[in-house]
């Protein structure tokens, strides 16, 4: 399960392209009102099908990358805060990798700090799920290093790869 919140964002996009996001969510076995409140919980498979079913309907192949990249550190709930409170951006990414383990049976993640920097490894837990791409874009873009380099410093090397 994980938060619906960008789930309700993905709704509303569809809201604003003029398609009715009633169909898209029941294809996926959601309805409207798991999507209620940003803190309200859904399946993560659930998700992973609206984002790339939303992204097929939108005619967006950038769309993940788009979703991620729309919103600050600051309006994705306890991810942003845990990140604008870690003093450094290889804390930062550790504490991503525990909160993840903790919030999100849909993803493994994994830091590995090598001395000079380190990589943000994540991947979906499901094996039916991985290759899809709007999803771990989304992730991506989210937690993308240049965004925090402006409030962490963090010599050497950055990276985020996706199993």
């Amino acid at each position: 399960m994980i938060e619906a919140r960008w789930a309700i964002r993905i709704a509303d996009d569809l809201r604003r392209a003029g398609r009715a996001p009633d169909d898209v969510l029941k294809e996926v076995g959601l309805v409207r009102a798991a999507l209620a409140s940003s803190e309200d919980r859904i399946l993560y498979a659930a998700y992973v099908g609206l984002i790339e079913r939303s992204a097929a309907l939108l005619g967006d192949p950038g769309y993940g990358l788009k979703l991620g990249a729309s919103y600050g550190v600051r309006d994705v709930g306890l991810l942003g805060f845990i990140t604008l409170n870690s003093p450094t951006l290889e804390d930062a990414f550790a504490n991503i990798e525990r909160y993840v383990r903790v919030t999100n049976e849909g993803i493994d993640a994994v830091f590995e700090a090598d001395g000079q920097g380190g990589t943000l490894r994540f991947r979906e837990t499901d094996p039916s799920l991985r290759g899809l791409r709007h999803n771990s874009e989304q992730a991506a873009a989210q937690i993308d290093a240049d965004r925090f380099c402006l409030r962490h410093s963090l010599a050497g090397r950055r990276h985020m790869h996706r199993s």
